[in-house]
């Protein structure tokens, strides 16, 4: 399975490693990708990346990223707490999921689905939250 990580710019970091096949390449960056491809956790941490890149084309801009979620102090909400309703709807979703042997009315939405909505929330919820605690000490 070819991804946009091995397709990446690797900023001339592509060496072959004798011996290894064809594409392993030294760096530590390239060593993490070859290992996380050759397993369930590191393809559905890829699967999670890829549909956070789509979905940010639809929320984000070119100006902010995270676009969307920057609606909320407007509404008088910390960017931090409308992140952590979000979040908190998924793992509602993710225990009605289980608690019904995912036969749920919206059957589109499967059990991966949820899980990956929740770990890029996790991933954004921590770089907004950094934002919003550099933001503090600057002032």
């Amino acid at each position: 399975m070819v991804s946009e990580w091995e397709n990446a710019d690797w900023s001339g970091r592509t060496e072959t490693t004798k011996g290894q096949p064809s594409g392993y390449v030294k760096t530590d960056d390239q060593k993490l990708f070859n290992e996380m491809s050759m397993c369930k956790v590191g393809q559905f941490m890829m699967d999670c990346y890829r549909l956070y890149r789509s979905k940010n084309k639809d929320y984000g801009t070119d100006e902010e990223r995270y676009a969307n979620f920057m609606e909320a102090p407007k509404l008088g909400v910390k960017v931090s707490v409308s992140l952590a309703v979000r979040m908190s709807d998924k793992f509602s979703r993710f225990y009605n999921g289980v608690r019904k042997g995912w036969r749920m009315a919206v059957s589109g939405e499967l059990c991966k689905d949820t899980l990956m909505d929740i770990v890029n929330y996790c991933c954004i919820y921590w770089v907004l939250w950094n934002r919003e605690e550099k933001e503090a000490e600057d002032e």
